[in-house]
């Protein structure tokens, strides 16, 4: 079972719904329900969203695991460009793990407006980018 599958299903039963009750909040299948938590088809990114607000949380945390905003413990905040004006500074902050922000001292991040094709990066999450790493690299 993929992360997502097992996210979907675990906030689920966290807030105490059968696969048949979210099915009637979504108008679907109680099956598609079961398909997605199985990790046999994937939910589209439309669908993700209303997911999420059917079960009170949000497409990050169905999507990484992570807590509804709250930073972890094992968090450093990095500055969150809401626009390309670099000049202007940094109108947020993001959670990074202590490690990314070491290695990472000039890294900003990038809200992430539209979902990508492949559900990697979805609204509301944070791209990070470093001028230090090279084409290719990761962060």
């Amino acid at each position: 079972m993929d992360a997502l599958a097992a996210n979907i299903r675990r906030v689920r039963k966290d807030v105490g719904l059968t696969q048949a009750e979210l099915a009637e909040r979504l108008g679907i299948q109680q099956s598609a329900i079961a398909h997605w938590e199985a990790g046999n088809t994937r939910p589209t990114t439309e669908r993700l969203a209303q997911i999420a607000d059917a079960l009170g949380t949000t497409v990050g945390r169905l999507v990484a695991g992570s807590d509804d905003g709250a930073p972890l413990a094992t968090s450093c905040l990095i500055p969150v460009m809401t626009h390309t004006d670099a000049d202007e500074g940094a109108s947020n902050q993001a959670c990074v793990p202590p490690s990314v922000a070491a290695d990472h001292p000039h890294a900003i991040a990038f809200p992430v407006t539209d979902a990508s094709m492949d559900l990697v990066a979805l609204p509301g999450m944070v791209t990070i980018c470093d001028s230090d790493v090279s084409v290719g690299g990761t962060v």
